[in-house]
């Protein structure tokens, strides 16, 4: 897989993640609504299905943000590695020393 497609699948699982739990939510709301005015269904169920959802996609958002982290955590590493084991385009030249009055000279 190359750098591009691994790029935008990263970038994509997070707010996939995202829009399916708000879904979800917008469906249990919706026809727990309808359910509700029509006398099937109690607040009390429908606010008890609202935070199963929440419960459901809690620890999938967590772990798509442990994701992202990790993978901005390799591309900072892969930059410090490739910048560590470059040569140097300026060697360090040695030190003048340049004698002073102020160095007691």
């Amino acid at each position: 897989m190359c750098a591009s497609a691994r790029t935008s699948t990263t970038a994509a699982f997070a707010p996939t993640i995202d829009v399916l739990s708000t879904l979800a939510i917008a469906v249990v709301i919706g026809f727990g609504g309808y359910l509700l005015l029509a006398g099937e269904l109690s607040v009390g169920v429908v606010a008890a299905f609202l935070m199963y959802v929440q419960q459901f996609f809690r620890p999938i958002q967590l772990v798509s943000q442990v994701y992202t982290q990790l993978q901005s955590a390799l591309a900072g590493a892969e930059r410090i590695y490739a910048a560590s084991t470059s040569p140097r385009k300026c060697p360090m030249r040695p030190r003048r020393w340049c004698w002073t009055a102020s160095m007691g000279g």
